[in-house]
């Protein structure tokens, strides 16, 4: 078992580090949204209905 870990563990990343250049190469555009559109929204709502929350605090 711990001769064969470390080649595993190796091949593991590879494999990881291949699906993840395979999935952010379908996405256009280096400027990715951290967020969707639906979650900004209800982020932003949630800053305006909090006042003690965010830069529009004017106290």
């Amino acid at each position: 078992m711990y001769e064969y870990e470390p080649k595993v563990d190796k091949m593991i990343a590879e494999q990881n580090e291949e699906i993840a250049e395979e999935m952010l190469s379908k996405v256009e555009g280096a400027n990715r949204p951290l967020f969707s559109e639906e979650t900004t929204r209800k982020i932003m709502a949630h800053i305006h209905e909090d006042k003690k929350v965010g830069a529009t605090n004017q106290e």
